[in-house]
This record gives structure tokens, C-alpha cells and sequence, in this order.
């Protein structure tokens, strides 16, 4: 069974007003702390971006194959790029993701097209584990221009796995999109 790590990097961070994947957190830059977490789970991994600011960490780098249609497009261009059973994604902005997290994805994936977290009822799309077998369903969403990946994936065959929210989830799904998104990973 191969398990490719797919990393979404390739959106604009206007919100933030540079590449936020290459920000420097603590002793990494924030790309590499999703790296790490990725590593122990994964076959490959392979970058979701539509510039150079990645070629430094020596992985896969994977443009948009249909631009302009969000973190779908990343998705789909890394999954049918490489073949695998397995696509565990995340995004750039999610260095907090804990690897109890990503076993419980793993461990209910089962027989289903993709696996996500919810928490209070709300998916967490940009944290997922998809199987191969959702590419062609994805295809025909993207055909049908659904391109928002919360739509896309209840329209899957999916499972959920149950976060309760705490303050220490809060903390664990911290995504880092603006300054003040900064300020607040520094302060936990």
C-alpha cells in the first residue's frame, strides 16, 4: 500500500502578503514542519505549488494542471501526477497537525473515498486522506465546475473522524493565513 503526501502550497497568501509556506516558525520554515509531520506516514511527498519557493526542499513540485480552481486543483494535479493507493493531503498553513491526528485518518479510511476531520460539525477539508479510487469522481465535479472542495468531497463517499473541540484543538487546527494567525501560534 503507498501512501503519497500531497502539500498545499499553491495558493496566493494575499491574506498574509507574502508565501506563507516559507515563513520562518521557530527553528523551520512552515512548509518544512508539515514536512516532518508528513515523513514517518509517507511513501512520497510532493508540493502543490505554482512557483520556485519550493525547489529548495528537494520534493516533487507540482503545478496546477486547471488553474484558478483552489485547493481542488492542487489536489487533483498531485493525484494524478503520481500513483498510489493513498493521498494524504495538508496544507502549508497547518503546522500544528498532531500525528495522532493523521493515524486516525489512516486508521478509517477503510473502504470509503476520503477521509476528513470535523469538528463542531464543520469539515476540515484541507486535512484529508483520499484514496485513489476518488480521482475519477473528482473529474467529474471539475467537469461539472464544482470546484469548492467542501461541496466536492459530500459528494464522495466519506468518512469523518471526530474531533471535539478544546482548546487544544484550536490550537492543533490553527490555520496560518494573516499576521495576526502568527501572532497567535507564538502565543500558544
Amino acid at each position: 500500500m503507498k501512501i503519497s503526501g500531497i502539500i498545499l502550497a499553491g495558493g496566493l497568501s494575499s491574506r498574509m502578503g507574502e508565501d506563507k509556506g516559507v515563513i520562518q516558525l521557530d527553528e523551520d520554515k512552515m512548509i518544512e514542519k508539515v514536512i516532518h509531520l508528513l515523513q514517518p506516514f509517507c511513501d512520497d511527498i510532493m508540493i502543490s505549488a505554482n512557483n520556485g519557493n519550493y525547489n529548495r526542499f528537494e520534493l516533487k513540485i507540482v503545478n496546477d494542471k486547471i488553474e484558478r480552481i483552489g485547493p481542488l486543483g492542487g489536489i487533483y494535479s498531485c493525484m494524478t501526477d503520481e500513483k498510489s493507493n493513498y493521498y494524504l493531503v495538508m496544507s502549508c498553513d497547518t503546522p500544528n497537525i498532531t500525528d495522532i491526528t493523521i493515524a486516525k485518518l489512516l486508521n478509517n479510511i477503510e473502504e470509503y473515498d476520503v477521509v476528513i476531520p470535523i469538528i463542531n460539525g464543520d469539515i476540515e477539508p484541507l486535512i484529508s486522506l483520499f484514496s485513489k479510487k476518488s480521482i475519477s469522481k473528482i473529474e467529474v465535479e471539475i467537469k461539472k465546475k464544482n470546484f469548492k472542495l467542501q461541496k466536492v468531497i459530500k459528494n464522495l463517499d466519506y468518512n469523518t473522524i471526530e474531533i471535539n473541540k478544546s482548546e487544544e484543538t484550536q490550537k492543533e487546527f490553527l490555520n496560518i493565513n494573516t499576521k495576526e494567525d502568527l501572532k497567535k501560534y507564538y502565543e500558544n
